[in-house]
């Protein structure tokens, strides 16, 4: 593998300024989020289910 293709392959390469957002965009233009509670609220469901997605995915690559 090159520097290059491990670059590329980074999910922290900045590819755009909404790369990293959560779907935060989403949730305001469909109304979701309405106000800093509702932010709140949707942050704590994102970090609360990020870290068993990232576990299922880690599972799933070592038995692959």
């Amino acid at each position: 593998m090159t520097a290059a293709l491990l670059t590329l392959a980074d999910s922290r390469l900045p590819a755009g300024g909404h790369t990293h957002s959560g779907g935060v965009e989403q949730a305001i233009a469909r109304g979701v989020l309405t106000d800093p509670g509702s932010l709140a609220a949707f942050l704590r469901r994102r970090l609360t289910t990020s870290g068993a997605v990232a576990a299922g995915l880690a599972a799933a690559a070592c038995r692959a």
